[in-house]
């Protein structure tokens, strides 16, 4: 009887131990999956952000030139320069509204996926967090008010 149970026991002992050596190696497996698409949401998120810097520096030169075109139109007003119907014309042609609407499809899937949370590098997702909820937000409320 006593074999039996040892037995028994040691049995028992060896499926726990294997079912939880095969639970551990999921959750590991998972959360490494898991860390691989944070580390492709992060590309995915950067390579937008080079986009929208890009997009910026063309809305930045297009105001420098605008305000050239504005500096030369107080020229014309204020007689400083003799009168071109034409260059008039072209300069205010030149004075429009630029506005930037950021990129945020990768941002938005990583947290609607819940990715961004289970991020090693916190200060990393924290970061991202504050561009696209501080600053992109505060970008699309400016837009709004001017």
């Amino acid at each position: 009887m006593k074999n039996i149970l040892a037995r028994g026991g040691i049995e028992f002992l060896a499926v726990l131990f294997g079912i939880t050596i095969s639970l551990w190696v999921e959750d590991w497996r998972e959360n490494k999956d898991i860390q691989i698409k944070i580390a492709e949401d992060y590309i995915n998120i950067k390579q937008e952000v080079e986009i929208d810097i890009e997009n910026i520096e063309n809305i930045i030169l297009s105001i420098e030139e605008q305000i050239n075109s504005l500096k030369k139109l107080i020229q014309y007003n204020e007689k400083k320069i003799d009168f071109n119907d034409s260059d008039v014309i072209n300069n205010l042609i030149k004075i429009t509204s630029p506005t930037f609407f950021g990129t945020q499809t990768a941002y938005n899937t990583s947290v609607s996926s819940g990715r961004l949370n289970f991020s090693k590098e916190m200060s990393v997702s924290n970061e991202i967090s504050l561009l696209y909820e501080h600053f992109y937000k505060r970008l699309d409320t400016n837009s709004q008010i001017y």
